[in-house]
């Protein structure tokens, strides 16, 4: 026995229900079917329901060449776009949902739908600016998820408007404090993108209270403060993440240890590298061992040599 997918079945019950509503009432002008409408678009559903799609299907598109009036073409047209979805013809189902918008007797709530179902197709489609107009349109007459806004800044990255994307995300981000990381980590791309360095710093001081472990993060607070000459607290950063083990690759180490060295620290910089080889970060013996006999110097003559003072 076939069974018909959980999504169709939704919409044809909705459908259902409007269809009987509206010839039960025999009131409201164009929102009405005549018997024979009414029955055919009954015995469609039937089979729809029953799971024979692309046999009802046939009949729908035979009904709808048919000639049927402005409101069960409109209805139709929503059923086409249905099967049409759960088959994966999104490009007809965009279409099939399009024309029955365009039956300007419908009820808000059913054109607001309807604007959903188009963005979204569009959107799966990757037609982002198509998909930006209808949410845009859509969001004129209602109030927008965390969901749609994510939905509305990725079709912006798409587009290459970084400005837009940020605006959009922005505001996903402010309905939906508890969003997926995935969502920060698309903040902070756009962020290096804009080159917004002074809100990097602070999206990466916020994401490393909840991920001290995560290196790259480090990393890039590091270099932002580099990007930035302030050398120091690039130093300082790393030193925390290697503190903290959480910086953990040769390249890294070396950096910290160069940094330390070069800021008039040659011993801290010989105890990370020490450190560095306990803890088995660095396979490069010869290297580690080459930096602690040069920066050991380097700390001997400071000692012998001292500067003085201004």
């Amino acid at each position: 026995m076939r069974t018909k997918p959980v999504a169709l079945q939704k919409l044809l019950l909705l459908i259902w229900a409007v269809t009987l509503c509206t010839a039960v009432a025999g009131q409201g002008g164009d929102l009405k079917l005549n018997r024979s409408e009414h029955q055919q678009l009954n015995n469609i559903q039937r089979q729809l329901q029953a799971g024979n799609q692309q046999q009802g299907l046939h009949k729908l598109l035979a009904f709808v060449e048919g000639q049927p009036s402005a409101y069960a073409r409109a209805l139709s047209q929503q059923l086409l776009g249905g099967v049409y979805q759960q088959q994966r013809r999104l490009e007809s189902a965009f279409l099939s949902y399009r024309q029955s918008y365009e039956f300007k007797y419908w009820p808000e709530k059913t054109r607001s739908a309807l604007l959903v179902k188009m963005y979204k197709l569009k959107y799966a489609l990757k037609d982002w600016q198509s998909s930006i107009d209808w949410l845009l349109l859509w969001q004129q007459s209602n109030r927008a998820s965390a969901l749609d806004y994510m939905l509305l800044a990725n079709s912006y990255v798409h587009l290459q408007r970084p400005v837009a994307a940020k605006k959009a995300l922005l505001q996903a981000l402010a309905i939906n404090s508890a969003a997926p990381l995935a969502w920060r980590q698309m903040l902070l791309q756009l962020e290096q993108q804009l080159q917004h360095h002074q809100h990097q710093q602070t999206l990466l001081k916020q994401l490393l209270l909840e991920y001290p472990q995560t290196q790259s993060y480090w990393l890039l607070l590091a270099k932002n403060y580099q990007s930035q000459q302030r050398s120091q607290d690039a130093t300082a950063t790393l030193h925390s993440a290697f503190i903290g083990q959480a910086l953990t690759s040769p390249a890294a180490i070396h950096w910290l240890a160069a940094s330390l060295r070069d800021q008039g620290s040659p011993m801290s910089a010989v105890t990370v590298i020490k450190q560095a080889l306990e803890r088995g970060l660095l396979n490069d013996l010869d290297r580690a061992k080459s930096f602690i006999a040069s920066a050991s110097l380097v700390a001997k003559e400071s000692a012998t040599n001292p500067v003085a003072p201004d």
